[in-house]
């Protein structure tokens, strides 16, 4: 399976394409069942609504280019399935959702996204307003952005869970993040200061080092910059799949890697 993004003049497409075989239905709001018939046995592999998963692609989607001063409506994006395998075949039920596409309908869905000069032609005079579809000036700015867009950040906790999503921001820290590719957190107090520090009143810190995006030297990742801030400081991080943010206190944390 694989997600790939698509402009086209009249909207966005998020599409999701699989490779799946046997019969696809909606088991609840959560999972689907994909049945398989062999001359043995039938085999029932329950995996979670690609539907779901996809609406959220388109959500997140939306998001950024929102965040990326984009201007977009969310009914212009589109989100999508297509089933690659003629032996495949939907249920009743999802045959009805336009989002799904099954494998006799993929060629008709992919000449959709191609714009010939007499669909092209009334765009260049009519207002997208009016038109509903994405202006030139949109598409170029919705290409620019998908072309430049990063992958997941990766935020390690302490605990050893590893977290993977988008760092938003930190309230102490200022992230450049086109200079800075990792950040290293360590709490530089023992058990006997963290309770000197408890008697007094006073709150613990973190030391947050912040090293240079691009390959290691002799002596591994350049310093760009180190600060020191109150270990109940909350990092937000939005965690992929989520629908909204997240906190962590940054004593909680252990090592965060940005994207581009």
């Amino acid at each position: 399976m694989m997600c790939v993004w698509c402009c086209a003049g009249h909207g966005l497409f998020c599409v999701d394409v699989k490779t799946w075989s046997g019969c696809v239905s909606a088991q609840n709001d959560i999972h689907w069942h994909v049945q398989v018939k062999s001359k043995a046995q039938i085999s029932v592999e329950q995996v979670p609504d690609a539907l779901h998963i996809i609406t959220a692609k388109a959500r997140n989607l939306h998001c950024h280019m929102k965040r990326c001063g984009l201007n977009v409506r969310t009914d212009q994006f589109f989100p999508r399935i297509l089933f690659l395998s003629p032996d495949c075949v939907l249920s009743e039920e999802l045959r009805m959702k336009k989002e799904l596409v099954s494998y006799a309908d993929v060629p008709e869905f992919l000449c959709s996204l191609r714009e010939t000069f007499t669909a092209w032609l009334p765009d260049v005079f009519t207002p997208s307003w009016i038109s509903g579809h994405l202006s030139f000036r949109q598409m170029r700015a919705a290409r620019e952005c998908l072309r430049v867009m990063r992958t997941w950040d990766l935020l390690q906790l302490v605990s050893g869970q590893e977290l993977k999503g988008d760092y938003q921001s930190c309230t102490h820290l200022a992230v450049q993040r086109h200079e800075t590719e990792v950040l290293h957190f360590s709490r530089d107090t023992t058990l006997l200061t963290h309770t000197l520090y408890s008697l007094l009143g006073l709150t613990t810190q973190v030391t947050v080092r912040m090293y240079k995006r691009g390959a290691e030297g002799w002596l591994g990742k350049h310093l760009v910059a180190t600060a020191t801030i109150p270990s109940a400081t909350q990092v937000i991080f939005r965690i992929s799949g989520e629908e909204s943010d997240s906190q962590f206190p940054v004593k909680s944390i252990s090592c965060m890697t940005l994207s581009i």
